[in-house]
């Protein structure tokens, strides 16, 4: 028997099983709804967009309910993950440019700040009703 990528139409899994050639559809071993047969390469293909499709699949937010986020986890193609990263402000970064750098003193300054501030308002001593 021939092996067959099924996707589930409930938790988006996607597995290979060992199925007969007449089989379209198998329940999900993780959460019993229907897994459909997919159009998948042999393996003689090859696809060098699949791993890091699959890489960004992990991240996506399952439950959200944004129009480009749900077809995205449906049909994992380049250009619906593209449309998926403008609608949640994501970008690639441009030739030569490096991911932006945290200034964690400036967090550090703010938070102790904060801290301080309150520390000295539950500390405070009221004279006169004030």
């Amino acid at each position: 028997m021939p092996i067959y990528d099924f996707v589930c139409d409930n938790c988006n899994l996607t597995e290979e099983h060992v199925e007969p050639v007449d089989r379209e559809q198998i329940p999900c071993g993780h959460c019993n709804g229907t897994m459909r047969r997919i159009f998948s390469p042999g393996g003689g293909a090859f696809n060098e967009d699949a791993a890091w499709i699959r890489s960004v699949l992990e991240v996506v937010s399952k439950d959200s309910a944004k129009p480009a986020t749900q077809e995205f986890l449906k049909h994992p193609t380049r250009s619906n993950m593209l449309n998926w990263m403008r609608s949640e402000g994501i970008r690639h970064l441009e030739e030569g440019e490096k991911p932006a750098k945290r200034d964690y003193d400036a967090e550090h300054r703010r938070r102790t700040e904060y801290a301080e501030r309150r520390h000295y308002e539950r500390k405070s001593i009221r004279v006169g009703g004030r």
